[in-house]
């Protein structure tokens, strides 16, 4: 192998090449990101104090980079999520973000800690392992507990 431009160089692959492009990545995220803004937007019991803060400081496309950098992804990790699992994980991320004050440290804490909702697994175990509607479910009762709770 030659280190020129030939065919026989070797170029790092990166997940993006296998799957997605980084924009539909992206776009994906936000979707999901959106999807749970709607969700806030539908009823009172989730409007917090950091509601209005998620509504103007999140959904943008640095937080979809975060999101993407906080998993590191591989290729076979994307092509198990599909378009449709990295919507729900932008959901997720969006949700949980609430229901952690909005504080970037504890959700990160959050997608760390095993939960008993989960069978002791952590979040970011499912989400691994594409079980994102099972931890998408979790999330929106515990949000259906906790937040009016908060608000009270």
């Amino acid at each position: 192998m030659s280190g020129g431009g030939d065919a026989d160089s070797v170029r790092a692959i990166t997940p993006l090449d296998c799957f997605m492009e980084r924009a539909d990545l992206i776009a994906s995220l936000l979707t999901g990101m959106r999807r749970a803004e709607d969700f806030r937007a539908q009823g009172a019991a989730y409007n917090t104090a950091h509601s209005q803060q998620m509504a103007v400081d999140h959904g943008k496309a640095a937080d979809a980079e975060l999101v993407l950098s906080l998993f590191a992804f591989t290729p076979e990790h994307l092509k198990l999520l599909g378009s449709t699992g990295i919507e729900n994980l932008g959901e997720i991320v969006c949700h949980a973000w609430a229901l952690n004050g909005g504080n970037n440290e504890a959700l990160i804490g959050w997608f760390r800690k095993p939960m008993n909702a989960l069978d002791g697994q952590t979040p970011a175990a499912l989400v691994r392992s594409g079980r994102l509607k099972v931890l998408l479910l979790v999330l929106r009762q515990q949000l259906e507990w906790e937040l009016p709770k908060r608000s009270a």
